[in-house]
């Protein structure tokens, strides 16, 4: 699970700066991101 996070949160900040830019494929991420946090959100909690 760490390991997925060392991705997951560069990722996103990634994505942030891409959508901070409106960039199109940074929208697309978003909801990917935006799935993935909701279903690891149980295994941090």
């Amino acid at each position: 699970m760490l390991l997925d996070m060392c991705f997951l949160f560069p990722a996103m900040i990634i994505t942030t700066v891409m959508n901070l830019k409106r960039i199109n494929t940074g929208y697309l991420l978003t909801g990917v991101f935006l799935i993935k946090t909701v279903t690891l959100m149980p295994a941090i909690f």
